[in-house]
């Protein structure tokens, strides 16, 4: 279903995101947790 795909295209988009974050500034992203 259109909902389903939204919530992975998220889940996607989210775990994306953290792994800029980590390969940008890999400190930050260690002594930070995840939510």
């Amino acid at each position: 279903m259109l909902t389903h795909e939204v919530f992975i295209h998220k889940i996607a988009v989210d775990v994306i995101q953290l792994w800029v974050n980590a390969a940008g500034n890999p400190r930050h992203f260690a002594t930070s947790s995840i939510t």
